[in-house]
């Protein structure tokens, strides 16, 4: 008798267990899920934001001296000494002309417009 009340009790607990876990893992799941999405979102800016810092570093080992980029939708110019905002078409060395937008028109005709915070040097 005794070893049948054990029985039922530990049972009982092994149910409550299983279940209680059930449960959880339903409330939580959605929590967990947006989570992950939300880690995986930000890995994903920081990774494009260290591929943008290479980017500028890479120009400035290459001793540039000059170099623009696109800050909130303006064009800007980094001349070493200032950064200032484009306000016309500028024609830079080798051919290469620079519009108010961000295109960057080279000599052969391709044209590479520039995304926020991409960076194009000129020496």
């Amino acid at each position: 008798m005794r070893n049948t009340v054990v029985a039922i009790i530990v049972i009982a607990l092994i149910g409550g267990f299983l279940g209680g876990f059930a449960v959880a893992r339903e409330r939580y799941n959605p929590l967990l899920q947006a989570n992950s999405r939300l880690i995986i979102a930000k890995d994903a800016e920081l990774t494009s934001l260290r591929a943008k810092n290479t980017q500028a570093q890479e120009l400035q080992d290459k001793n540039s001296s000059t170099m623009y980029f696109v800050q909130s939708g303006k064009l800007m110019m980094d001349d070493g000494a200032s950064i200032s905002a484009v306000s016309k078409e500028a024609s830079l060395s080798g051919g290469v002309k620079i519009m108010v937008n961000g295109t960057v028109v080279k000599p052969n005709g391709n044209r590479i417009v520039l995304s926020e915070n991409e960076f194009f040097g000129v020496k």
